[in-house]
C-alpha cells in the first residue's frame, strides 16, 4: 500500500484512546467521590479534595477514608467481571472477523460502541443515578470489546502495511506510543476539567472526540489482506474463529514454535496485568494517605507514568534493536518493573512515588517485544486471528488483573496497602524468568543440533566429492 492516508490509523489510534484516557480518569475518580457522598451525605468536598483523604489528622475522617476505599474496590470488582466476561468473548471473535471483512470496517464496531456507552455514562451522572445502574452500560461496553478491541485492529493494519521485519517491531512499538501519549494528554485534561466542571463533562469531552474519530476511520484506506469468503454465518463458523485466534497454542501446525507462541503470551499477559490492570488500585493508593492526589495531581502522575512507560521507552525500542534483540529488551524491561514496584510499594511521600516511575520506566516494554516476536512466526492472512487472541488474552488478564488486585488492596488497606505493588513485581519476576527462556531455548537448541547438521554437512560433501570422481 502507497497511500499516505495509511498513515492515519497512528492518529486514529491516539484519538481513541486518548478518549479512553479522559473517560477512565474520569470514572476511577468518578467513584470514591459517588460513595463518599452516599456513605457520608453530610461530609462536604470540592471537586479538588480526595474523597478519602478529607481530613487526615482526624481519626473519624480517616476511618471513613478506609471505608470508602474497602467499598470502592469492592464495587471494582464487579464492574470489571461485567466488562471483562463478554469482552473477553468478543475480542476472540473479533480479530478472526477482522481477517474475513477487512480492519477498516471492524474498526467502526468499537468507536461506535464506546461513543453509546459514554454518552449513556454521561446521563447517568447528570441525573445523579445509583451507581449500579452505571453497569448497565460497562456490559455492553465489553460487548463491543472496550479498546482491546480497536488496539487489536491497528495491530493487524499495521502489520498488513510493513514488512516482516524489525520495521513491524518499530510500527508496532510506534502504535505503543500513540496509545501511551493518548493516555497521557486524557488523563491530564480530565483532571483540570473535572477540577474545573466537575465530571460529567470530561465524559461529554470523550463522546465529542469519538465522533471526530469515526470520520478519521471513513478517510483510512482498506488493506489488501482479506478474506472474500462469503459463506453464511452459523455456529460452526464462530467455533471456527475461536479456533483460529487460539490455534498458534495448542495446533500442530505450529509445532516447531508453539513453545514460543506460549512463552511469548504469558510474558504479553503478565505485561499488561502490571501495566493496565492495577489502574483503579493504584488511583485508590495515591488519593489516599500519606500521598492524598487531587485529580489534577493525579493526572500529572499518570501523565509522567505513560511519558516514561509507554512514551519514551517505546521511542528507544529502535535505539535497543540495534544492540541486543526483542528477548533481552524483553528481560531489560521486567527488571525494571519489579524494582519500579518495590520501590512504589513502600513510597513514604510524592517524592520517592515519582522516583519508583524513573525506575520502573522500561516495564512495558514486554508488551511490544512479544507482538513484535509473535507477528514475525505468523502468515500475513492469520495477523487478525494473532491479534484478536492476544486482545481476549489482554482483556481477561487485564480485568482480572483488576478484580485481583482490587481484592487485594481491599484485603489488605488496613495494615499495609502496597501489598499489591509487591505482588506486581512477583509477576514481573515470572516474566523475567520466561522471557530469559526464550532467549537461552534456541542457543541451547542451536547447541545441541550442531554435531547432527555436521554429520549431515560431511555426508553431502563426501558424496559431492565422489561424483566428482
Amino acid at each position: 500500500m502507497t497511500s499516505r492516508r495509511r498513515f492515519l490509523i497512528g492518529p486514529i489510534c491516539f484519538v481513541h484512546v486518548f478518549t479512553f484516557g479522559i473517560y477512565n480518569s474520569t470514572i476511577v475518580l468518578f467513584y470514591p467521590e459517588y460513595l463518599g457522598k452516599f456513605l457520608f451525605p453530610n461530609t462536604t468536598s470540592e471537586t479538588s479534595d480526595s474523597s478519602v483523604c478529607k481530613s487526615e489528622g482526624n481519626s473519624t475522617e480517616t476511618e471513613n477514608g478506609k471505608i470508602i476505599q474497602t467499598e470502592v474496590a469492592r464495587f471494582s470488582i464487579y464492574a470489571s467481571l461485567c466488562v471483562g466476561i463478554p469482552c473477553i468473548i468478543a475480542n476472540l471473535l473479533l480479530g478472526s472477523i477482522s481477517d474475513r471483512y477487512g480492519r477498516k470496517k471492524m474498526l467502526m464496531i468499537p468507536t461506535i460502541g464506546l461513543l453509546l456507552v459514554e454518552m449513556s455514562t454521561a446521563i447517568l451522572m447528570y441525573f445523579e443515578i445509583n451507581l449500579n445502574y452505571f453497569l448497565i452500560p460497562m456490559i455492553f461496553q465489553g460487548f463491543v470489546g472496550d479498546t482491546f478491541s480497536l488496539v487489536q485492529f491497528v495491530m493487524s493494519y499495521v502489520s498488513d502495511i510493513t514488512e516482516n521485519n524489525r520495521s513491524r517491531t518499530f510500527g508496532i512499538a510506534i502504535i505503543e506510543c500513540c496509545i501511551g501519549m493518548g493516555v497521557v494528554i486524557g488523563g491530564l485534561v480530565a483532571g483540570y476539567v473535572i477540577e474545573a466542571f466537575g465530571y460529567m463533562w470530561p465524559v461529554v469531552m470523550s463522546s465529542l472526540c469519538k465522533i471526530l474519530n469515526i470520520i478519521l476511520i471513513f478517510c483510512l484506506p482498506p488493506t489488501n489482506i482479506q478474506n472474500k469468503s462469503t459463506d453464511s454465518w452459523n455456529l460452526k463458523m464462530v467455533v471456527d474463529f475461536l479456533k483460529q485466534s487460539l490455534q498458534f497454542y495448542y495446533s500442530k501446525k505450529y509445532r516447531g514454535v508453539r513453545w514460543k507462541y506460549n512463552i511469548c503470551i504469558t510474558v504479553y499477559i503478565l505485561g499488561c496485568v502490571c501495566l493496565i490492570g492495577r489502574n483503579a488500585a493504584e488511583v485508590l493508593y495515591i488519593i489516599s494517605p500519606p500521598f492524598c492526589f487531587s485529580p489534577v495531581l493525579v493526572g500529572w502522575y499518570h501523565a509522567a507514568q505513560h511519558t516514561l512507560q509507554q512514551g519514551i521507552s517505546m521511542l528507544l525500542i529502535r535505539v535497543f534493536l540495534v544492540f541486543m534483540n526483542a528477548e533481552a529488551i524483553s528481560i531489560m524491561g521486567a527488571l525494571s518493573g519489579i524494582a519500579g514496584f518495590i520501590v512504589q510499594g513502600v513510597a513514604g511521600s510524592t517524592t520517592i512515588l515519582f522516583l519508583s516511575l524513573v525506575i520502573g520506566f522500561g516495564m512495558a516494554l514486554g508488551i511490544p517485544t512479544m507482538r513484535g516476536i509473535m507477528s514475525k512466526e505468523t502468515p500475513s492472512e492469520s495477523q487478525g486471528a494473532l491479534f484478536g487472541g492476544m486482545a481476549a488474552a489482554q482483556t481477561a488478564c487485564t480485568y482480572f488483573g483488576s478484580l485481583v488486585f482490587g481484592a487485594i488492596y481491599e484485603g489488605t488497606v488496613y495494615f499495609f496497602n502496597g501489598t499489591v505493588f509487591m505482588f506486581m513485581a512477583g509477576l514481573c519476576l515470572i516474566s523475567f524468568v520466561l522471557s530469559v527462556c526464550l532467549l537461552i531455548i534456541p542457543k541451547c537448541s542451536a547447541i545441541r543440533d550442531a554435531p547432527a547438521m555436521e554429520e549431515k554437512d560431511g555426508k553431502m560433501n563426501a558424496y559431492k566429492l565422489e561424483a566428482q570422481k
